[in-house]
Formats: C-alpha cells, sequence, structure tokens
C-alpha cells in the first residue's frame, strides 16, 4: 500500500478499527477484479474499439485528471461491459501518471490524493440508459475501490427523462458523493472550465461535446481507448518516452490543461526542481510549445 493510498484511509476516519472497516471492501474488491486492474485493458473495445467513449482528456490546473464520455457515443452499455471500461480507465491514469515520491506532503504528513473530474455530458440519454445496476457499479468505483478520489461529478445537459432516473439511484449516493454532483449546460459552465482546466482543454471538450450533437460526424466518428485526442498526441509524441522509461517530472501547462514535462537539468533533483530551480518546459498539448 502506498502512502497516497494510506493517507485516504487515515484521513477518512479516526480509529484504526473504522479505517480498516471501509479499507477490507476495497481489498476485497481488487482482489476480484485483479485480471483488469493489471492489464488495464478492456477487451470490449478491443474487439470493437467505438464500444466505449469514457476518456481522460487531460488536467487540470491542480494536475488532477479530467475525464470525459458522451452518452450519444457509446455502442455497448453492457452492465459488465461498462465496469470493466470504467475500471480499466481510472486504474490506467493512476498508473501512467503516478505520484511523485518527492512531491511536498500536506499538513497531516501524508501525499496530496490525486483525484478526477467526471463530466457525464448526458447528450443522447434516453431510456437505454434506464438499467440502474450500471450506475451502482459505478457509484461502487468512486465510493469503495477508488474511494476519495473524486473531486466533481459534473453532469451537463440533462434532459427531462434522466430526472426520474436520478430519482431512482440517488438514495445509493453516498452524501460526500451528492456533494460533489454539479448540474449545468456546455454554455454555463464553459467559464468555470476555463479556470478550472485552462483555455485549450476547456476549448477541446466544448469541441468534442458540439461534434457530438452532429449526426453525420458522430456516424463516422472515431476514437482512441481511454484518451482524449490532444492527450493521445502527446502520449504518442517522440518527444518523450513511454512514462515506464521516463525520468522527468509530469506537471501540467497552466494555460493549456494539457500535459507538459518538467526536464530536468543532470543532477538535479525533481523535488528542487518543482520548487523553483530553473528547468525547461516543453508542452506536449495542442501548443507544443516551450513555455
Amino acid at each position: 500500500m502506498t502512502d497516497e493510498i494510506l493517507g485516504i484511509y487515515v484521513r477518512a476516519r479516526e480509529t484504526p478499527a473504522e479505517r480498516l472497516r471501509i479499507l477490507v471492501p476495497a481489498l476485497q474488491w481488487r482482489m476480484s477484479n485483479q485480471e483488469a486492474l493489471k492489464s488495464c485493458i478492456c477487451p470490449y473495445c478491443v474487439e470493437k474499439p467505438q464500444s466505449h467513449d469514457a476518456r481522460l482528456f487531460g488536467f487540470d490546473k491542480e494536475g488532477d485528471f479530467v475525464f470525459m464520455n458522451c452518452f450519444e457515443l457509446p455502442r455497448d452499455i453492457s452492465v459488465e461491459s461498462v465496469t470493466r471500461h470504467m475500471t480499466c480507465l481510472m486504474e490506467r491514469a493512476l498508473k501512467e501518471y503516478p505520484f511523485l515520491q518527492d512531491a511536498p506532503l500536506e499538513d497531516d504528513g501524508h501525499p496530496r490524493i490525486r483525484r478526477w473530474t467526471f463530466i457525464f455530458d448526458l447528450y443522447g440519454f434516453g431510456l437505454r440508459y434506464y438499467d440502474p445496476r450500471v450506475t451502482l457499479r459505478l457509484l461502487e468505483l468512486f465510493q469503495v475501490a477508488y474511494r476519495s478520489r473524486v473531486k466533481k461529478l459534473m453532469v451537463l445537459d440533462a434532459p427531462k427523462i434522466f430526472w426520474g432516473f436520478f430519482k431512482m439511484v440517488q438514495p445509493f449516493m453516498r452524501p460526500v458523493t451528492k456533494e460533489k454532483l454539479q448540474f449545468s449546460d456546455w454554455k454555463t459552465i464553459r467559464p468555470s472550465m476555463e479556470k478550472d482546466f485552462g483555455n485549450g482543454l476547456a476549448t477541446e471538450l466544448f469541441d468534442e461535446a458540439m461534434e457530438n450533437r452532429d449526426p453525420k460526424r458522430v456516424a463516422s466518428k472515431v476514437w482512441t481507448t481511454f484518451y482524449g485526442t490532444s492527450l493521445h498526441q502527446a502520449r504518442t509524441s517522440k518527444q518523450i518516452a513511454a512514462p515506464e522509461y521516463r525520468q522527468d517530472v509530469v506537471e501540467v501547462d497552466a494555460q493549456s490543461g494539457h500535459e507538459a514535462v518538467i526536464q530536468l537539468k543532470e543532477n538535479t533533483s525533481a523535488k528542487r526542481a518543482v520548487n523553483g530551480v530553473s528547468v525547461r518546459w516543453c508542452c506536449l498539448g495542442p501548443c507544443k510549445g516551450v513555455c
């Protein structure tokens, strides 16, 4: 167990017994899903690449993950397939962008928890989504398996038909989960996205949403499993090596909202660099520039 995960449970409860009580279900869940957690591969998307569209698009200005999906896009919304995809998506993000061991600790002596914002674009929501088992599985991921990692749950452009469904699943949401819910529409929420995510990422998310409202473009649309366009380009860029071999420090460009890399000088530690040593920023988002 990492210091980051340990900090989640220490913060959540006062006594060791209470911490163990909420830790055990999470460990049991991980034991039951070892294969998915190890491979981080969605077999449904391997067979049919457009099965699911939930993807990691980038990072907010605090370096936390930003995921989004649109209900108009997925071809497979079965309980098991959605659960598998979302499990792999979140686990893959944590593995590919790991916690920096040299990062400063919080006041309580534990590392800052990496969290995520999920944007649920409800355009396309209809009766086919009325199976509550999918949402209950997602709540298990948010509330048990990946406890305390939800930063925001942004629900956008909810149609009237959604509210009956929400009334049905709301009793299964813990109070802390309900507090993270934010209902809005794309026009209203965009200034907030620009403030929290940066203009580049906010624009990419908005453009993605508008594209998904065009039937002709949706009919021929393809995407990369697990990753938004700019982040996929960053991952495949020749500017960086595969994450497991990379020795530099991943941060977030404040303007673009996309991944950037601090290229360290020789013999310079990550901690010193983050704290202000002169380094070169190389943004791997759309700007591809040196900041």
